[in-house]
């Protein structure tokens, strides 16, 4: 049975660019399939944002995800959460292009 859990990917905001963020894009849409995806950035203070993608960046093979954006993906481990863009400015305004 093929899973329909959601795939998290924790990223180090200090690691993304416009060329990390070109290498996720090209990755997740290299690997399409059920899972939705969430991206989670992380600061260096602990704080982080959690987005789900839309229904167009489901994910099939986690894996392979995450193999491809190796460097970028830190590992999974309990940080506080933040909702507040003001720390997030800058990645947010990107994501809207």
């Amino acid at each position: 049975k093929t899973s329909v859990r959601p795939v998290r990917l924790r990223l180090a905001r200090e690691r993304l660019d416009e060329p990390a963020l070109q290498k996720i894009l090209t990755a997740v849409k290299a690997n399409p399939g059920p899972r939705p995806l969430i991206l989670e950035f992380v600061l260096p203070n602990g704080r982080s944002l959690e987005m789900p993608a839309g229904e167009e960046f489901a994910i099939g093979d986690e894996r392979e995800l995450v193999s491809a954006v190796n460097g970028l993906v830190i590992a999974n481990q309990a940080v506080p959460s933040f909702s507040a863009e003001s720390d997030f400015s800058p990645l947010v305004d990107a994501m809207k292009v």
